[in-house]
C-alpha cells in the first residue's frame, strides 16, 4: 500500500497540458489547481496498474476555488498513469483516467473535465 503526500496548500481537471515527449520525467509532484466554483473535499487516486483506491490524498486539506495544492504521486518505479476520483462540496464527483504524473506538473480541475 502507498500513500500520497500533500506538499503545499490550495483544484476540476484538464490534463491536456503536457511536457514534450522527449523530456525526462519529473519527480511526480503535481500541483492540483481548482479552477471550479466548488470546494474540493477529497481526492482519491490509484495507479492504473492497481485496482484499489488509496486513502484521501488531501488528508485534512481541502482545495477551495482558485486555490492550489501540490501532491507527490511517487508510488514507485513504472507507476506514472493514475485514475482519480475528485469529490466536491455541493457537486457530483469527477472521475479522471489516464493522468500521467511522470510527465504532467499541473492538473487543472474544471467543470468541463
Amino acid at each position: 500500500m502507498f500513500g500520497f503526500a500533500a506538499l503545499v496548500g490550495a483544484a476540476l481537471a484538464d490534463a491536456s497540458g503536457s511536457a514534450a515527449a522527449d523530456e525526462a520525467p519529473h519527480a511526480n509532484v503535481v500541483e492540483i489547481i481548482n479552477d471550479t466554483p466548488y470546494t474540493i473535499l477529497h481526492l482519491y487516486a490509484h495507479a492504473e496498474s492497481m485496482s484499489d483506491w488509496e486513502e484521501d490524498a488531501l488528508g485534512e486539506e481541502i482545495i477551495e476555488p482558485g486555490k492550489r495544492l501540490k501532491l507527490d504521486f511517487n508510488v514507485g518505479p513504472n507507476h506514472c498513469r493514475f485514475e482519480m476520483r475528485i469529490e466536491f462540496i455541493d457537486r457530483d464527483p469527477l472521475n479522471l483516467t489516464g493522468f500521467d504524473a511522470c510527465r504532467e506538473t499541473e492538473l487543472h480541475v474544471t467543470v468541463d473535465s
